[in-house]
């Protein structure tokens, strides 16, 4: 399925002139395609940046605007799996305070990469009524000891469900895992690595036998997960934050959500990761007016010609080596060249049709 709104984002962009540097890889930004959702970068390798978003929690601590020291930034290093590319993380080493969001949030997609040697959460969904955040808020569970009870466990909504597939199947220790939280009206999910492990919907039957039998049928019940005193209703908008008061080591990279708010509602989506986020190119044309349409699929790169037809797609590598060619026979006018087994990074990409070349660059991802 073509999507309108992604071509124009497409040809906004390209349109206006982007250089070789912007599509630049690195770990700590948004690629273009969550730039045109709406997400916002929390942590773009300054540590004034994740200063700027979050405070320590303190109960009813509305005006609050410190943050403990112990939120600090590590040195710049390199990723293993991603040679030549160098990034930095937010890290703590020791038991302190949680934190929130300096503001509050509706529904949203909250996504991040993290590696750990303790017990931490992000606690979502929470008002300052308790002394923690994980009084009134759910806890999504980021701990590295897999033979916690399941739980409690990595991926988990902290004493209330399991994550299922249990998480050795998702979780690796030491090694950056990426989480996904998605928070809809009253639908939840969690994702450990691409995989969905929870989801469930406020004070449903299931949510209800659930907190039931944990902690939080003695634990500040009155107000777990709810507006009011046992009123049973989900609170709307609230904080999220991370917890850190259980010590243990751990770093967070590329920390970026998508929020719906008033002015700008029904952007966040339930489900898995839109497939366009996996390949995303740029193209200009020798004139200045759209000669091409571009989308991502699940198969690879659909390339279309506004004007005359295909004669050949090619991808080639930064220094100019062939990395795909695709050649048309016949009269079509769009194809999609398939980007299974190619490397990570930016690529050249050169369009022949009937009306002339159209250049560009590709990141695949």
């Amino acid at each position: 399925m073509r999507t309108s709104f992604y071509k124009s984002t497409l040809l906004s962009l390209a349109l206006a002139g982007l250089s070789t540097a912007a599509l630049k890889d690195s770990i700590n930004t948004l690629t273009y395609y969550e730039q045109a959702q709406g997400f916002k970068l929390l942590f773009d390798s300054t540590a004034n940046s994740f200063r700027n978003n979050f405070v320590n929690y303190a109960q009813n601590g509305t005006t609050t605007t410190t943050l403990n020291a112990g939120w600090t930034m590590d040195t710049t290093f390199s990723d293993p799996d991603r040679p030549g590319v160098f990034f930095r993380a937010i890290k703590t080493t020791a038991a302190i305070t949680d934190n929130r969001t300096k503001t509050m949030y509706k529904d949203m997609d909250l996504r991040m990469e993290y590696r750990n040697n303790g017990n931490e959460g992000v606690v979502y969904r929470f008002d300052l009524s308790y002394s923690s955040n994980w009084g009134t808020g759910i806890e999504l569970g980021i701990d590295d000891n897999l033979n916690q009870r399941g739980w409690i466990t990595a991926g988990a909504a902290y004493e209330v469900y399991a994550p299922i597939p249990q998480p050795y199947l998702t979780f690796n220790t030491g090694k950056w895992n990426t989480l996904r939280l998605v928070v809809k009206a009253d639908s939840v999910e969690h994702w450990l690595n691409g995989v969905k492990v929870v989801s469930f919907r406020y004070w449903s039957q299931s949510f209800r036998d659930s907190v039931a039998k944990s902690k939080w049928a003695t634990t500040n019940a009155a107000r777990f997960c709810q507006t009011a005193n046992n009123n049973k209703t989900y609170i709307p908008l609230g904080y999220w934050g991370f917890q850190a008061d259980h010590g243990g080591a751990w770093q967070i990279r590329k920390l970026r959500v998508l929020h719906d708010s008033d002015g700008t509602p029904n952007r966040v989506k339930l489900g898995p990761v839109d497939t366009v986020t996996g390949v995303f190119a740029l193209m200009y044309g020798p004139r200045a007016k759209p000669e091409f349409h571009l989308e991502g699929t699940s198969q690879g790169l659909l390339v279309s010609a506004v004007e005359g037809t295909l004669r050949s797609v090619e991808l080639l590598s930064l220094d100019g080596r062939l990395a795909k060619r695709v050649s048309v026979s016949g009269t079509k006018s769009d194809l999609i060249v398939e980007t299974n087994g190619l490397q990570k990074g930016v690529y050249l990409l050169k369009m022949r049709t009937s009306k002339g070349t159209i250049q560009g660059k590709a990141l695949i991802q």
